[in-house]
């Protein structure tokens, strides 16, 4: 039973007990929608998780899907440019000039990244992937050919070596060690080991020759020499050709003469070029064979049986006879006899050896280029010049130089086989008052002449892939003379073969979700390096490649800060939430990055200018003065580096920002667009100090452009309506369940909760009241008055008119009770349902 007052005004024509059940019902059915609603979304995440555990997080189960040698039509590249500044006045920036640049491209290419193989560690919670890199000319696009454009950059691998080195005196070192490497080579080679042999043979038998013309057989000595088969007294069994062949030569006396004429070229007793042309023309050369005939007359026949019976004469007397006379075991070392020796072995003339490099003659024998008499023994020789420290390596050559300068002898001693001081000095007097500037610095110049100095004019193709328009390699200058003539460095690395890639062996290790969803495609380490110590303190290997991220961003993507692992600047970056985008009806979150890593006070990173990224310390720029940053100096706060410039546009915040928008359900990166400017600063150290040896007069404090990168994608129209259908529906149908359910739940639940507080109200209302009417009654006896009830049919509350019997209502029935105390009583209404 409930009690009118207020409730009655609010509840209408509505009986107590029916608003009580219908604010109960409206209550737990509210309730339960939102319950409902909660319960569908949670489902509806575990699935989608579940889901995405299944599809994205890989396991040697599903890895091979996305393993890939080559591309095909499937396989969507990214678009790559590339901008090289053509420095238009190179000479006069070696003046001081300002430079003056001119932006050429876009080069414009389509970049295809696969995974060749896979390796999965820690329990599956890691993967490395190999990559393959494949830059594909995109002629579709208009951009100039990279492969006959020519362009004047500086040079890169120029300043990576007077980075490394300190400086052009120093690289001039360097490459006085490569001198002596070159040396050490070609005086172990086996031609060289026949050069003496064929010298020493040729000496020894002229020698021979003079002996026994002088003695009793006089000039008969040709005749018996080309012909007896059987030897006089006192004749060598060596010098006589049928001994060797069995046979008489068939040789005439003229002809013997000939042969024998030691100043002649042809002969096999001239120790220079005779000796070399016959050992030439008994291994088959028909030229050297033809060149000796026709200077001397001979046959064929004849020619063979002397080149059989000399070429035994080389192995059977000269050999044994070298071994014997230098104290060696083995040919090998006779190199070493000859380095530490102030003459030539067996009279030879190395400028005139066939086959050996010509400028040998001063540097093969340090005692006679530096005008001082002694011999090194053959262990002082291997010492300096394949040792442990071989002065071949440049860093050991600047060891000895230290060494030596400092006076510090007992080191040097110990380190070289026991040199003394005076051979110390000599040697060294050697490398660098005589190798250096009769051989490294001519290589030098001569490398700036074929293009590898300072400044350097080459095809895009070539400074981009050190590759030529044929595709063969394309090896700079210096690279080539310090490296080997295989050696081909370009800016960037193209996999054009399975093998390139597999050379290259660009590694990156993921963490694949499998314990934490939020770990997905986070990087571990890149090719396998998990912490960076080259910078001031060690920097943690984290962050995506970019291309992904973990799935379920939040709402706004404000609250999230992702990280992508730069390998170019080799660092991770923070990105930050800048706005939300849609793509072909796709929401995505845009985060560019973080412009705090551009600060000038960032001492991790050796940041000293603000606006740039400190490029110095990475290995793979070996020193070099690189710096990084947006293109066209974007975010760089002092315009003095861009006035510094003449030609170089100012920046354009949408045409030279990096930035990356990302789907928030699966964390797929859907547009993209990844924007780097490569720069050279020169300051007056690099000026003066570390360039003037052969460069001075350089403009210091400039920070030239060399080339900026714009590597950029999005989402097909197609692809995204597919990824839609696919994923992004499920997601979508969730979410109008979900909000319905706890929209109309939460409506239920508040129209219920708040009717009931009415109802309460009513009810404390009605029961006030009447507490009051009776409260104001004086009972004039104590005893319990009698109750009348009188019951009149009603259609409504309160005090309205009776109604006809036809209308009254089948339900209600208007109850009046009289409750009287003594003499006085007290009427209370209510409605009593049938």
């Amino acid at each position: 039973m409930g009690r009118c007052g207020v409730l009655q005004k609010v509840l209408g024509k509505i009986t107590h007990r029916r608003a009580l059940k219908f604010i109960v019902t409206d209550i737990v059915i509210g309730s339960v929608i939102l319950v409902i609603g909660i319960g569908i979304g949670i489902a509806i995440g575990n699935v989608l998780k579940t889901k995405m555990k299944k599809e994205l997080i890989y396991s040697p189960d599903n890895i091979d899907d996305e393993l890939q040698e080559e591309p095909d039509s499937d396989t969507t590249p990214n678009n790559y440019d590339m901008y090289l500044f053509n420095v238009t006045n190179a000479e006069g920036v070696l003046r001081g000039e300002r430079p003056v640049v001119r932006e050429c491209g876009p080069y414009s290419f389509k970049l295809y990244t696969m995974w060749l193989n896979a390796t999965f560690s820690n329990k599956n919670k890691h993967v490395t992937l190999l990559t393959r890199s494949i830059y594909v000319f995109d002629k579709e696009r208009g951009g100039p050919n990279p492969f006959t454009d020519r362009v004047t950059l500086l040079n890169l691998w120029y300043l990576a070596y007077i980075g490394a080195t300190g400086s052009e005196a120093n690289l001039l070192v360097l490459m006085t060690g490569g001198v002596l490497a070159s040396i050490n080579t070609q005086l172990t080679s086996e031609a060289f080991q026949m050069q003496v042999l064929l010298a020493t043979a040729a000496t020894m038998v002229d020698t021979v020759r003079t002996t026994v013309v002088s003695s009793a057989y006089g000039t008969s000595f040709y005749g018996i020499w080309a012909n007896y088969t059987v030897d006089p007294p006192s004749f060598p069994s060596n010098m006589r050709v049928a001994a060797v062949t069995g046979a008489p030569s068939g040789l005439s006396y003229a002809e013997a003469l000939r042969l024998w004429d030691c100043s002649s070229s042809v002969s096999f007793c001239n120790t220079n070029k005779g000796a070399t042309l016959w050992a030439t023309a008994a291994s088959g050369d028909t030229a050297a064979a033809s060149a000796i005939i026709t200077a001397t007359g001979i046959s064929t026949a004849e020619l063979s049986a002397v080149a059989a019976w000399f070429m035994n004469y080389v192995s059977n007397s000269a050999t044994p006879y070298v071994l014997s006379t230098y104290g060696i075991s083995q040919l090998a070392d006779i190199g070493y006899v000859q380095f530490g020796y102030g003459t030539p072995l067996g009279g030879v003339s190395v400028s005139d050896l066939t086959g050996l490099a010509a400028p040998l003659e001063i540097a093969i024998w340090a005692s006679r280029s530096m005008h001082t008499t002694f011999t090194l023994s053959v262990a002082k020789s291997k010492s300096i010049l394949a040792g442990a420290y071989s002065l071949g390596t440049p860093s050991n050559l600047v060891m000895f130089s230290t060494l030596v300068q400092a006076g510090n002898f007992t080191t040097v001693a110990s380190l070289w086989g026991g040199l003394t001081s005076t051979e110390a000095t000599v040697v060294l007097s050697f490398a660098l008052q005589s190798c250096l500037p009769n051989f490294a610095v001519p290589a030098l110049q001569q490398v700036e002449a074929e293009g590898g100095g300072l400044f350097s004019t080459r095809t895009a193709g070539q400074w981009m892939f050190a590759t030529n328009a044929d595709g063969t390699p394309y090896a700079d200058p210096l690279v080539s003379l310090l490296l080997g003539t295989n050696t081909a460095w370009g800016l960037v690395g193209n996999d054009t073969t399975v093998a390139t890639a597999l050379a290259r062996n660009s590694t990156q290790t993921f963490n694949t979700g499998k314990k934490n969803l939020k770990d997905m495609w986070q990087t571990v380490a890149y090719n396998g390096v998990s912490n960076l110590t080259f910078w001031q303190q060690p920097v943690k290997v984290e962050g995506t490649d970019g291309t992904r991220f973990k799935p379920f961003l939040t709402s706004t993507g404000s609250l999230d800060k992702p990280k992508v692992y730069s390998n170019d600047l080799k660092r991770p970056m923070t990105m930050y939430y800048r706005k939300t985008i849609k793509r072909h009806g796709i929401k995505l979150y845009r985060y560019d990055v973080d412009r705090d890593g551009l600060k000038r006070d960032n001492d991790t990173y050796n940041q000293n200018i603000a606006g740039f990224f400190n490029m110095t310390a990475q290995p793979s720029t070996m020193g070099a003065p690189v710096f990084a940053s947006a293109p066209h100096f974007l975010y760089v706060p002092d315009e003095t580096w861009l006035n510094n410039i003449t030609g170089m546009s100012d920046p354009d915040e949408d045409l030279h920002a990096t930035y990356t928008a990302i789907e928030p359900l699966c964390g797929n990166t859907m547009e993209a667009k990844s924007r780097l400017q490569l720069n050279i600063y020169l300051d007056q150290s690099w000026t003066d100090v570390r360039l003037g040896t052969l460069h001075t007069g350089i403009t210091p404090r400039s920070m030239i452009p060399v080339y900026w990168t714009d590597k950029w994608g999005g989402i097909s129209e197609d692809d995204a309506n597919d990824y839609k259908d696919k994923v992004l529906s499920v997601d979508d149908m969730a979410q109008v369940i979900l909000l319905a359910c706890v929209i109309s739940g939460t409506v239920l639940l508040i129209v219920g909760l708040t009717l009931l507080a009415l109802w309460l109200a009513s009810r404390r209302s009605a029961a006030a009241a009447a507490l009051s009417r009776s409260s104001a009654v004086t009972p004039l006896t104590s005893d319990v008055g009698t109750t009348v009830v009188t019951v009149e049919p009603t259609g409504g509350f309160g005090r309205e008119p009776q109604l006809s019997p036809t209308q009254q209502s089948p339900t209600q029935q208007r109850r009046t009770t009289t409750v009287q105390y003594g003499q006085s009583s007290a009427i209370v209404e209510d409605f009593e349902e049938q």
